[in-house]
């Protein structure tokens, strides 16, 4: 019977995860907004005290599928002096990282067993992941500095996982912080901070591309801010380039937006790369935004619709690409804050609660979004609710 709220520090923003590449969804009351550059800004419906998603729901992914013929790397030499570095990345390719480690999941069902599903980190896997981080970092400034701190939290949060399957990538950059979107009193000129942030994004793509892909596939993934970076890069440096289309897997744009025409996939924002529609599809989007069944948009809301004003969000359920409603899978941080029989608080770092959260893209009232439904049973030892 218990209302459990997720923190920051419970979530670090949302949890994504993988097992057979399963990701957890995430909020539409998030951090992420459109900045006047385009990229990600602060979301009004968000207080201050709690920037991260509230909502830890659970989803199967749309495009796992590694193209058969993946083409060389066409990127023309590119060194960044920033990410040659590779201190001023959180997890690489050739380094020792947290994406290196094995995250296995505690399943807790609603008779109350218990099941773990182990987690073996891939070696010498077909596609690459490139994760972006979303607004974490506590520095008192506009922009974050490219010192690891929380960032590596995050990052085992909801990248680390991914390492069963993929090489995850996952550079530092100079996100706009935690200060810059709610304190007021930070001194600099925000657009001029979101721009920084997406340039540094950019430039660690490029050098990611020239250095280290190697003509293998690539999975997109970010969230929140790094969900805005990320839609930008697709839309002004992939979406109109043949060959980095035909590396990419597919792309996680979770809490932030692609906006599409009213009943297409592609077009509006994107114009060659389409929203992903079967589970096997590649070269595709996931994108959605978040709310629950119980509380939906507010007419004010930022999130459910497209950056540019025209058109609808896109909205792909992970667990049912094609439409309907889908049963949704995640891991999320192990803790007694989702149970109510503390006995069962689960030893791995990550738990899951099948059955209890399931999920359906809607359009209303001008909103189209994912509407998460809470299957909560007073009767079982997980929480009824969370907020």
């Amino acid at each position: 019977m218990s209302t459990p709220r997720l923190t920051p520090r419970t979530l670090a923003a949302a949890v994504f995860t993988c097992a057979a590449l399963v990701l957890a969804a995430c909020s539409g009351d998030d951090d992420a907004a459109a900045s006047p550059s385009g990229t990600a800004a602060p979301a009004t419906t968000t207080p201050a005290a709690e920037p991260a998603t509230t909502e830890p729901a659970t989803t199967e992914p749309a495009a796992t599928t590694v193209p058969d013929t993946v083409p060389p790397s066409t990127a023309a030499p590119y060194v960044s002096a920033v990410y040659a570095d590779p201190t001023h990345w959180v997890c690489r390719g050739g380094t020792a990282d947290v994406c290196d480690d094995a995250y296995p999941v505690t399943d807790v069902a609603a008779d109350g067993t218990t099941s773990v599903r182990d987690a073996v980190p891939a070696t010498d896997p077909p596609v690459d992941c490139f994760y972006v981080y979303p607004t974490i970092s506590e520095d008192a400034t506009l922009n974050s500095d490219l010192v690891a701190g929380s960032e590596v939290g995050v990052t085992t949060q909801q990248a680390a996982q991914f390492g069963s399957i993929c090489t995850v990538y996952a550079p530092m950059y100079p996100s706009v912080t935690l200060a810059g979107l709610f304190d007021p009193n930070i001194a600099g000129d925000r657009a001029t901070a979101w721009q920084t942030a997406y340039d540094g994004v950019e430039d660690a793509w490029r050098h990611y591309l020239a250095n280290d892909n190697q003509g293998r596939g690539v999975i997109l993934i970010g969230h929140s801010q790094s969900a805005g970076h990320l839609a930008n890069l697709l839309k002004t440096v992939i979406d109109t380039d043949p060959a980095q289309r035909r590396l990419l897997v597919s792309a996680y744009i979770i809490g932030s937006a692609v906006g599409v025409p009213a009943g297409a996939d592609v077009g509006g924002d994107l114009q060659e790369i389409p929203l992903c529609r079967t589970v096997d599809a590649t070269g595709c989007v996931v994108t959605y935004a978040t709310f629950r069944a119980t509380q939906g948009p507010p007419p004010d809301a930022f999130f459910g619709k497209p950056r540019s004003g025209e058109g609808v969000a896109g909205c792909v359920n992970p667990a049912a690409p094609a439409g309907g409603r889908g049963v949704l899978s995640s891991a999320i941080s192990s803790g007694d804050w989702a149970l109510t029989d503390r006995s069962l608080t689960p030893t791995t770092p990550f738990m899951d609660m099948p059955g209890l959260i399931t999920a359906e893209c809607v359009e209303r009232d001008g909103f189209s979004y994912l509407e998460i439904t809470v299957n909560g049973d007073r009767g079982d030892p997980r929480a009824d609710d969370i907020q």
